[in-house]
């Protein structure tokens, strides 16, 4: 939450953080349009307050000095969700940054969320992020929240009274109600559910005041009404898969804020090193079906492991009973590691579970305009930026030698041609001396190269073309896509024609040869004597990157349906579509057998890669981790033991007979967040938006829906 960690402990912020209560006899549209209208009126006080201001800010030599005075700078700024009955409301320069993670939090000052409650007489207002001004530990434009406070509770309450805390319902739950579809939504199935309010329980603010045995304790809550309706809304999946999003929909509510987590485990440690050796803190949830959801928080090692702090797991019966456990847990100095943490984790999933989740399907691919966003790590007021988990990672490695043509004899064209039509890439035939040419774009929407098949003399050739304007990370996922494409066909024709495979593979070997060079190179010299094209920063302060914030008041996809008469290997074109997803170059120090550094580094990379278990069998899940294969060829081979960023599961049948047709689904079994961002949240809808590419390009006649999950 902002700056909060700074000074959670002042009880005058931690009663202004507090969420409050009012009765009402208003409806959520009447209850918008009261909140608009003062937002509306008060921001002329606002720009006056600020104008008077700013016209006696003259220095001495009587020059205009509008400085922080600026009156465009602060504003409310109202931000209604109908369909999960909230309100945002920012208070800042502008109306989105507060409310999208931390990276530019300093452009806002604090954002507040008005719910209406499912019991259709209670709305409650709380703080959701704040900036802490100076040194004072004092909430910034705190008056402005204060004014809103009694303001709001003024013009809306049947009572006159404000509450805080459970109280406010008289002890008991509230039954869920129908959200309203969105306005404007092309959606095809609304689920009916309460509106889920993770963030309204009276966490405790620090957990060492608490024994773990308290913490760790399991807890039982009933899952409210909400999942008859939700299992009616969406046929294609199960019971246990709509118990299973209640976690993913959870995780996303608690901010991790400056929590940190340590890699090492064992020994002790000096302050020093703790901090050398910590990141920030990683939440993630991953299911199984049938089976419990799991939601961890930790620390990602600099190999391939997770660091957990706390392990929390949760179970439903048939009856509905759901039971909240803690496996496991590290301990420090008597407390729980995370501790905070894990108790706002597990209130978050009790309050989840009763309220409920709101899932929309709509015909066509993911769309995700809103969702990324440009930006960089970190922000102003917040300190250690190279904590991040996602930060260190660099691209490169695309040079001109991509460019060099792939020789092929022009015997075997039939067997290529007969090989590309295979592939779950749109190619169209050319004209001249081009024989085919297929687009690298996938379902991108700009020009993102081509794979050339031409005819030269008495050879074919293969061209990589790869236009050099584009973004360092596109450039990568075009490269990637032709250099599979490559590898599919060597595959293909290494029965029928070894030597023309074993040529292709080689001139791939010399492509990643010249790749690892490049990395050597690179890693060994100074930055500004690295060759151009490799290791750049993707993500850190100084080199904004796209990424997915976590926000309140957005729609997720977390799932393509496919409905076909046609038999398809939905696992194969999950793999088909990971050929868009990145790869991240990284550094790590080695390890001694305690865990730590040895002073010598080694290459890996953060990929997506096909999970195997326990029993070395390959699963139909591929997972975004970290891994020590840097060949782009390959798929590497993942296992459960290594971090989760995040998952997606093919699934080949429907669960039900009731569905009309065959098909299958790509679902979003995990996920992660740190720093106020989806873990690797841009190849994870990448990835998505490619599989509903490759079906249509494999079955046009292909129906392809989304499914997403509202924060």
């Amino acid at each position: 939450m902002g700056l909060i960690e700074r000074s959670i402990r002042k009880r005058g912020n931690q009663r202004l953080a507090a969420e409050v209560y009012t009765r009402t006899t208003l409806s959520f549209d009447e209850i918008v349009a009261v909140v608009e209208d003062y937002c509306n009126s008060h921001n002329m006080e606002v720009t006056d307050r600020h104008e008077e201001y700013a016209a006696n800010a003259n220095n001495r030599f009587t020059k205009w000095h509008a400085g922080a005075y600026d009156p465009g700078r602060h504003h409310y700024y109202v931000s209604p969700h109908s369909e999960v009955r909230q309100i945002l409301i920012g208070f800042g320069q502008q109306p989105e940054p507060i409310l999208a993670g931390r990276a530019d939090v300093h452009r806002g000052v604090w954002a507040a969320r008005i719910t209406y409650r499912p019991d259709s007489s209670t709305v409650g207002i709380s703080l959701l992020k704040w900036i802490i001004g100076g040194d004072d530990g004092v909430i910034k434009n705190r008056a402005y929240y204060e004014s809103l406070l009694a303001n709001l509770h003024g013009q809306i309450s049947s009572d006159g009274e404000m509450t805080t805390g459970e109280e406010a319902f008289g002890g008991g739950l509230p039954e869920p109600l129908s959200p309203q579809p969105p306005a404007g939504s092309s959606a095809i199935a609304t689920v009916r559910a309460g509106p889920g309010d993770p963030g309204s329980s009276d966490v405790p603010a620090d957990s060492r005041s608490i024994p773990p045995e308290d913490v760790t304790a399991p807890q039982q809550v009933q899952v409210g009404t909400w999942l008859t309706d939700v299992a009616a809304g969406v046929p294609f999946l199960g019971r246990d898969d709509v118990l299973a999003m209640v976690g993913m929909r959870a995780v996303l509510s608690v901010d991790t804020g400056y929590n940190s987590s340590t890699y090492i485990t064992r020994g002790s440690y000096t302050t020093d090193q703790f901090y050398d050796l910590a990141t920030h803190s990683v939440l993630n949830c991953r299911w199984f079906v049938p089976g419990p959801t799991y939601v961890s928080c930790g620390a990602p090692s600099p190999g391939a492991s997770f660091a957990a702090d706390w392990l929390l797991k949760y179970s439903v019966s048939e009856t509905g009973e759901a039971t909240i456990e803690v496996p496991f847990s590290r301990k420090v100095n008597g407390a729980i590691r995370s501790g905070e943490l894990l108790i706002r984790m597990r209130e978050a999933v009790k309050a989840t579970l009763t309220y409920g989740i709101h899932l929309r399907l709509e015909d066509g691919p993911p769309q995700f305009d809103g969702l990324v966003v440009t930006m960089p790590a970190g922000g102003r007021g917040y300190p250690d930026n190279d904590k991040s988990p996602f930060d260190h990672d660099f691209i490169g490695g695309v040079n001109d030698r991509h460019r060099t043509p792939v020789q092929i004899p022009a015997g075997v064209r039939a067997a290529v041609l007969a090989s590309m039509a295979g592939r779950q890439l749109r190619s169209a035939h050319g004209s001249g001396d081009v024989i085919s040419r297929t687009d690298l774009a996938g379902a991108r929407q700009s020009d993102a190269g081509s794979l050339t098949y031409r005819q030269a003399g008495e050879h074919d050739q293969f061209v990589i073309d790869i236009p050099a304007v584009l973004e360092p990370s596109e450039r990568e996922r075009s490269f990637r896509v032709a250099v599979r494409l490559l590898a599919g066909i060597a595959l293909d024709l290494k029965k029928s024609h070894t030597e023309v495979s074993e040529s292709i593979f080689a001139q791939l070997g010399q492509l990643q040869a010249d790749v690892r060079q490049g990395w050597v190179t690179a890693a060994g010299a100074r930055q500004k004597d690295r060759p151009a094209g490799f290791w750049m920063s993707n993500w850190g302060k100084d080199t904004p990157a796209p990424m997915v914030p976590v926000a309140a008041g957005r729609w997720y996809p977390i799932g393509v349906r496919v409905s076909t008469k046609r038999e398809t290997n939905y696992l194969r074109r999950a793999i088909a579509a990971a050929d868009w997803t990145n790869t991240y170059k990284r550094l790590r120090p080695q390890l001694d057998p305690n865990g730590r550094p040895t002073g010598r580094m080694a290459f890996y990379t953060r990929r997506c890669g096909m999970l195997y278990n326990a029993n070395d069998k390959l699963t139909a899940s591929l997972r975004f981790t970290s891994s020590a294969d840097i060949t782009e060829q390959a798929t590497p081979k993942v296992t459960n033991e290594q971090t989760l960023f995040w998952e997606v599961t093919a699934r080949g049948k429907s669960f039900v007979s009731t569905v009309s047709s065959d098909g299958g689904q790509l679902l979003v079994t995990g996920w992660s967040h740190a720093d106020g961002v989806l873990g690797y949240g841009q190849d994870l809808l990448v990835m998505l938006q490619a599989f509903a590419y490759v079906i249509s390009a494999a079955d046009p006649e292909a129906r392809v829906q989304t499914l997403y999950l509202a924060t």
